[in-house]
């Protein structure tokens, strides 16, 4: 799970994905979520009309998927440059 400091800092990579998963998600709708997992939770229900347990599942998958590629890049960022 992220924190919310990961999320502030990561915002603008995240803010990007969710809009390739949920592509009906506007400027204004990304305003009021701003790293808020259930004001997301709400607005995607309202746009897609799917049942709660349904958008919490979605909601949750993608934050592990976020929270592992942001472990993975942080890892890679460590790394040494002749390191393969």
């Amino acid at each position: 799970m992220l924190n919310s400091d990961q999320i502030k800092g990561n915002w603008k990579q995240i803010k990007g994905q969710l809009k390739q998963k949920w592509a009906d998600l506007t400027d204004d709708d990304m305003g009021r979520i701003s790293g808020n997992w259930q004001e997301l939770q709400g607005i995607v229900q309202a746009k897609y009309g799917n049942a709660k347990e349904k958008v919490a599942s979605e909601i949750a998958e993608f934050e592990a998927g976020i929270s592992k590629r942001l472990k993975s890049d942080k890892a890679n960022s460590f790394k040494h440059p002749d390191a393969s």
